[in-house]
């Protein structure tokens, strides 16, 4: 009854605004790749500096795996689910270090980005994404920093808000 609908939601707007179905999809998928490829590069640049982002968010816009999912298995929705992984573990690592909101935003955007793109994935993705917020905790506490800890949580539970009108439906209907 309930499949995510973030990617059909921007295809289907591509198509309300005059292009045709096919078109749409071209679109969809294209913006898809795009979003990887500069979602990767943020969070790679961020690790390694401009030449590693480069390379990750290539690399990442070209593995195999998005390959199949588009060519193979023709799955949007999980292509664009991993368009948006990076970009929530790039929220939660500089609202970690900078405790800027416009980060936790980010993160969150990205997170809800990912539930409403593909919930398998959110599913998988969440556990990782709690322990890179635990990791980044005890990384401070270890090197006795000060500041507010909560903007990382802050991330996942703004991106659970404002994913919920797609997700508390489904989860009644069970």
């Amino acid at each position: 009854n309930f499949y995510a609908p973030l990617a059909y939601y921007f295809g289907g707007t591509i198509n309300a605004l005059g292009a045709d179905a096919l078109l749409s999809t071209k679109i969809m998928m294209i913006v898809g790749i795009l979003l990887s490829g500069v979602f990767m590069y943020l969070l790679a640049r961020e690790l390694w500096g401009k030449i590693g982002g480069l390379v990750s968010s290539l690399f990442y816009m070209y593995a195999p795996y998005h390959a199949v999912d588009i060519y193979v298995r023709g799955d949007v929705a999980e292509f664009w689910a991993y368009a948006f992984i990076p970009l929530a573990f790039y929220g939660i690592l500089k609202a970690s270090d900078e405790k800027k909101w416009t980060y936790v935003v980010l993160g969150s955007l990205g997170y809800a980005g990912i539930i409403l793109s593909h919930n398998l994935t959110a599913m998988m993705i969440t556990p990782f994404l709690i322990l890179f917020i635990l990791f980044l905790f005890f990384k401070k506490t270890k090197e006795k920093q000060t500041g507010v800890y909560y903007y990382p949580f802050l991330v996942l539970l703004i991106g659970i808000g404002l994913s919920a009108f797609y997700w508390l439906p489904a989860l009644f209907e069970l």
